[in-house]
């Protein structure tokens, strides 16, 4: 794995599944400022319908076709909760180049600590998200600390 920065102002993230963790992905990828944002999935959660900006939701049942969302995308994210559906959609992702955020796929989100134009990145593959959290915390507690000796 290498880690990377993406500039994703006009970038085109598609997110299969309206659940808690579609809305999750959803508000990651609006934090890293992704302006692009397509949410399919036959249901939502209060959450996903309460995002506006840069954030496009299409109602279908996703078993029923999904290919002509692929179109122009830049990320995929299948968060269904039906694996044999995240199967397919990770399959056909894939074998069209896109980069694919699962465990399955070629993409890891990493945990972010964000102060200002500082970011760091921590990841463990996607094995261990709670040692991600803790550094992130950590990691968050000590940057708050040392800038503030810093500025004064």
């Amino acid at each position: 794995m290498m880690p990377i920065f993406i500039d994703l102002n006009d970038k085109k993230v598609v997110i299969f599944g309206g659940g808690e963790l579609g809305g999750w992905k959803a508000k990651k990828f609006l934090e890293g400022g992704c302006k692009k944002i397509l949410i399919a999935s036959k249901n939502f959660s209060e959450e996903i319908k309460s995002l506006e900006e840069g954030v496009e939701i299409i109602q279908r049942d996703l078993t029923k076709g999904f290919e002509d969302l692929l179109e122009g995308a830049f990320i995929v994210i299948p968060a269904t909760n039906d694996e044999k559906l995240n199967n397919l959609i990770i399959e056909k992702s894939m074998k069209r180049g896109i980069l694919t955020n699962h465990k399955k796929g070629d993409l890891f989100l990493p945990s972010v600590v964000r102060d200002g134009k500082i970011q760091i990145a921590i990841s463990t593959g996607g094995q261990n998200p709670a040692v991600s959290k803790y550094l992130r915390i950590k990691l968050e507690e000590f940057l708050k600390m040392e800038l503030r000796k810093m500025r004064g």
